[in-house]
């Protein structure tokens, strides 16, 4: 039912070395749910894979941080940032354990919120914990469900998180983002009507079957934290990274019981790890969800590596990803899950 659809095609250069010709390939993935493209490239020229990455010295990010002033940190984050109506949230900013949520001053949905994580002005990828990004994850959903009751025609929700300034953070104390709407955003739109036409034609749901169809075939899968389901994607949208986890049943995110979020910051835990060994320094989140159960919509997770290219520190997105909707990477999936899945 799940195709993994691959078309080959070949450039020919000349070695400047010796004018040698030196066959370049070209492989174009197709999603198999929304059949978008992406594609795959293999450079002998330019040996993207090998390049290795410095340990990025923090130091900069970290005095720049201070000299701007935290609105994150104790003492100023309650006079710093927005409350919500009285009519919503009557207490203005919800607090549950060390997480405080409020409003994002730059919204960019009906609601959109921040959710700090804690006092702690920073903390680098060893430093996160399970209890931490457990805490983190249930306040968002307390939140979720609090705007479910405020306003039932709400219906897409995610959850967000840029860390670190190559990932687009502009602020270095941990902070997750949540997005709620009655409208989906392209990504979520275009699963959408995947999934419910999967679910039209083969009355399964697509993501039940991709985690059955992956793990059969062990290419890109990673492996379980309890039962959440763990796996490189077929079109990276990450150059080093781009893993994904499937959460069970149809359960929407603001649902999710306490195993399933714990599970997930469990897997999460993995990834940081293998991310901090290779140097990569940040990260994309998303979990995409409905704010209600759909028999084919599945709560899920996307994270992509982030990092800045030496020798001169660019960005590793680029014109094909930015104004052609075209994914590209230098490093295949399935080599990159041969690696992550040690971690699992």
């Amino acid at each position: 039912m799940i195709e993994f659809r691959k078309e080959i095609t070949y450039s020919r250069v000349l070695d400047p070395k010796d004018n040698r010709e030196v066959v370049l390939t070209i492989e174009t993935r197709y999603d198999p749910l929304t059949g978008e493209t992406g594609t795959v490239y293999d450079s002998p020229l330019t040996p993207f894979r090998k390049i290795k990455l410095p340990k990025t010295d923090l130091t900069p990010w970290l005095q720049k941080s201070k000299e701007m002033g935290c609105p994150f940190c104790p003492g100023v984050v309650e006079k710093m940032t927005p409350l919500y109506p009285p009519q919503f949230l009557p207490e203005g900013r919800l607090r549950v354990g060390p997480v405080l949520i409020f409003p994002n001053p730059s919204a960019l949905a009906p609601y959109c919120a921040l959710a700090v994580l804690g006092e702690e002005h920073f903390l680098d990828l060893p430093d996160f914990t399970e209890d931490l990004l457990v805490q983190g994850i249930t306040a968002c959903q307390v939140f979720l469900r609090r705007l479910r009751g405020y306003d039932g025609k709400l219906q897409f929700c995610s959850l967000n998180w840029n860390y670190m300034p190559p990932a687009g953070a502009s602020m270095l104390h941990p902070h997750l983002q949540l997005m709620a709407s009655y409208i989906p955003t392209n990504r979520q739109r275009a699963e959408e009507r995947g999934s419910s036409s999967f679910y039209r034609k083969y009355r399964v749901p697509f993501w039940a079957q991709l985690v059955e169809e992956e793990e059969k075939r062990g290419e890109r899968f990673l492996g379980w934290t309890g039962r959440v389901a763990w796996l490189g994607s077929f079109i990276p949208k990450g150059m080093l990274l781009d893993a994904q986890a499937v959460f069970p049943d149809g359960v929407p995110l603001p649902d999710l019981d306490e195993r399933e979020v714990r599970a997930f910051a469990q897997g999460l835990l993995r990834v940081f790890r293998y991310l901090a060994e290779r140097n990569i320094v940040g990260f994309n989140l998303s979990i995409y969800s409905g704010m209600a159960p759909r028999v084919y919509r599945w709560a899920h997770a996307r994270l992509i590596s982030r990092a800045a290219w030496p020798p001169m520190n660019n960005s590793d997105l680029n014109f094909p990803a930015v104004l052609h909707d075209e994914p590209t990477t230098a490093s295949t999936p399935e080599e990159v899950a041969r690696e992550l899945k040690e971690y699992f």
